[in-house]
């Protein structure tokens, strides 16, 4: 208030100094009447408002203006408001929006080409179907609660509140009963893959994963892996170089290796996984199986596939800048091609 004032005895001095500018004297006394009686109602009335703001500034301080404690009330609760059904819309449109996807199953797992797949799929959208229920309460509360108590003339004050200790009991028994429930339902496909033996008879496989290539060795004929030393390494040379095959050992004279992995259809196949380098993931994503290929280690494990077709074969744990680019091919295939392909292959060591 006190600098519009300022502005209107700065326009009054201002016109002042213009009224000689003013052609007729008639003008000049007219304009010259005006301005003096306009620029001392202006500096009357500053003068009258410094000396009353001295005496109410303390007061001011204290309750500040009332009215402008109003408009900006008012424009803050406005803000709130829209505030609140922004949060609520944005809320509920991303969990419509995620849902959607997952129940037209736009970008969903691709078809399952082993026996174990139908059973994963199943806990799979199980799972899904539990926490998807779960997400989608959780988030419509979060966007309604978002508007309920969003800030508004009547709502009370805040207060603190310590929380329900019952409450907290009780969510989190379920949770911990929902996350162990799903577990034990899973449990035994999981540990099927993994604990119980291969079948006699099943197909044996040796996977190799090395920056950025994997190798597949199978035994030949005599069933039996030839020896391999770190020393006879050679990873730029590839093939059985690469693996540091012993050709010394009378077993390693039949044996397989190659960069595609070949199975015959409703076979199990055993694989026994490895690594050279880095760890490793051997994923196939038709077959439902994935397991890591740890330097040291070799981890047993096996999966039947049932249906012939070409799958692809990817490595599932960032291991390097060329990550990107370490990926194979499956082939599977009936049994008599599966024998000709390994005969074919035995001969060409001869």
């Amino acid at each position: 208030m006190l600098l519009k004032m300022e502005k209107d005895v700065n326009a009054c001095l201002q016109r002042s100094r213009s009224a000689p500018l003013l052609e007729t004297l008639s003008a000049k006394k007219e304009f010259a009447r005006h301005a003096k009686k306009k620029c001392n109602n202006a500096l009357a009335l500053a003068v009258s408002c410094g000396r009353l703001a001295a005496f109410t500034a303390p007061l001011f301080r204290i309750q500040g203006c009332t009215r402008c404690r109003s408009v900006e009330g008012r424009e803050s609760y406005g803000r709130s408001r829209y505030m609140g059904l922004v949060l609520l819309v944005v809320i509920w449109l991303i969990t419509f929006v995620s849902t959607y996807f997952f129940i037209v199953k736009k970008w969903w797992l691709p078809t399952g080409a082993s026996a174990a797949a139908a059973g994963i799929d199943h806990h799979f959208a199980t799972t899904y179907l539990v926490m998807g229920i779960v997400f989608v309460a959780a988030q419509l509360s979060l966007g309604y609660f978002a508007w309920k108590y969003r800030e508004r003339p009547s709502a009370p004050p805040a207060r603190y509140v310590h929380g329900n200790n019952m409450l907290e009991i009780v969510w989190t028994v379920l949770t911990a009963i929902l996350f162990i429930g799903l577990n034990l339902m899973s449990s035994s496909i999981w540990a099927s893959e993994r604990f119980r033996p291969a079948e006699p008879g099943a197909t044996q496989v040796e996977v190799t994963g090395m920056q950025f290539q994997w190798y597949f060795r199978y035994p030949g004929r005599d069933g039996r892996f030839g020896a391999t030393k770190p020393e006879l390494i050679d990873a730029s040379a590839g093939g059985e170089s690469a693996l540091g095959l012993d050709t010394t050992d009378p077993a390693s004279k039949d044996d397989v290796v190659t960069g595609t992995m070949v199975v015959p259809v409703n076979r199990e196949v055993e694989l026994i996984l490895r690594a050279q380098d880095v760890i490793h993931s051997f994923f196939i994503p038709n077959m439902r199986f994935k397991q890591d290929a740890v330097p040291g280690l070799a981890i047993h494990m096996h999966f039947t596939p049932i249906t012939i077709g070409d799958y692809e074969v990817t490595c599932a744990e960032l291991c390097g800048l060329g990550h990107y680019k370490m990926h194979g091919m499956l082939k599977v295939v009936s049994q008599e091609e599966f024998d000709k392909w390994l005969a074919a292959r035995e001969a060409e060591k001869q």
